[in-house]
């Protein structure tokens, strides 16, 4: 991410998207970008814990209206090998962001047919401080293992609050996306940075 914050706002959400080859992990092709597109389940997570209330009418990814609950378990972004509930996950869709989105538009399913990627593990980095900013990133690797090149165009990061799923953040991929192509594996990191 940037040494300084973008746009003069404290508060950022940097994206990284690099594809390498599987097996030398040279790099193939790298964009980044500052993501701009919070979810109103975002701001309903923050809102709740702010005020220690469970926030009724939030739409989960299901399309289907949940309460959000400050108990455990509430804005958990772990996920494991396969698993597209929470975590990073990657689509094909190329509709603009708007804050009342509750999922990603085209999901890619997991595995190694025509049109999947494989979804490694969500991985959680450390906390730290870097200059006069505070960070931490998490990623996620999607590996293609099908004979044919697949396009990422849009993201998403899905939390689990209680037991149901939310998305928090939807971003357009620029540049109409990014392609890993066979035998490649694209990695995502999103990192939150807060300026001093």
């Amino acid at each position: 991410p940037p040494d300084t914050p973008f746009d003069g706002h404290p508060l950022k959400l940097w994206c990284d998207f690099t594809v390498r080859d599987a097996k030398s992990g040279e790099i193939e092709n790298q964009i980044a970008f500052g993501s701009k597109s919070w979810l109103i389940a975002f701001i309903r997570l923050m809102r709740g814990d702010f005020n220690l209330t469970n926030d009724a009418g939030v739409i989960d990814i299901t399309n289907t209206s949940r309460t959000m609950t400050t108990n455990a378990n509430k804005f958990t972004v772990t996920a494991a090998l396969g698993v597209l509930t929470t975590g990073i996950i990657a689509g094909t869709g190329v509709t603009a962001v708007a804050s009342a989105d509750y999922a990603i538009q085209t999901v890619i399913a997991h595995g190694t047919g025509a049109g999947q990627l494989s979804y490694a593990a969500q991985v959680i980095g450390v906390a730290g401080i870097s200059g006069t900013n505070s960070q931490f990133a998490f990623s996620r690797a999607l590996s293609n293992g099908s004979a044919g090149s697949i396009t990422v165009t849009e993201l998403a990061v899905y939390v689990v609050n209680n037991t149901f799923n939310f998305a928090i953040i939807r971003d357009i991929v620029p540049g109409g996306g990014v392609a890993i192509a066979s035998g490649k594996i694209g990695t995502v990191t999103y990192t939150l940075v807060g300026a001093a």
